[in-house]
């Protein structure tokens, strides 16, 4: 992820998305849906969701850098998102909803593990939906306006430092 966006802020922000489904989703799970039945099964949706999630962040991010391309709108940062969120929520929305359909499809299983792991992944996948949208734009903002520069400058100022010094 870190290679593909270029960003590894934006790469720990996603990581930590991810994470944080898990005990959201749970707590959804267990107290909302008032499902005790926990199954192995339920962990290997890490795998699952760090796809779905991974490909949520490309979109969004994509959506962000042709942002930039559009002269009407490339000055403005608030512009530039409001563009990339409208265009990127759309296609997030309509993979995370055919994905988490075809889990809740699996909640009528006949088979106790196999409805728990449908249901429990049904969950999760609309949990991850809302961070990416809640959080992806404030991430990217973050990112444009003070991290990308930030490492670089630094680096500029330190070799400035050793130029002074020789």
């Amino acid at each position: 992820m870190w290679i593909h966006i270029g960003s590894f802020f934006i790469a720990i922000i996603s990581i930590f998305m991810v994470v944080l489904s898990f005990p959201l989703t749970q707590l959804i799970y267990t107290y909302v849906l008032q499902i005790t039945y926990n199954v192995n099964l339920n962990q290997l949706t890490i795998f699952i969701i760090m796809g779905i999630a991974a490909d949520d962040i490309f979109v969004f991010c994509d959506a962000w850098k042709q942002s930039g391309a559009y002269n009407l709108i490339s000055f403005s940062y608030e512009r530039r998102m409001a563009y990339a969120f409208r265009r990127a929520q759309k296609s997030i929305f309509v993979t995370s909803t055919t994905t988490c359909v075809a889990f809740a499809a699996n909640g009528f299983s006949d088979q106790v593990p196999i409805r728990a792991f449908g249901i429990f992944a049904s969950v999760i996948v609309p949990v991850n939906y809302i961070m990416v949208i809640l959080m992806m734009p404030s991430a990217m903002m973050i990112y444009e306006r003070d991290v990308k520069n930030c490492l670089p400058n630094a680096l500029k100022r330190l070799r400035g430092v050793k130029d002074n010094e020789k």
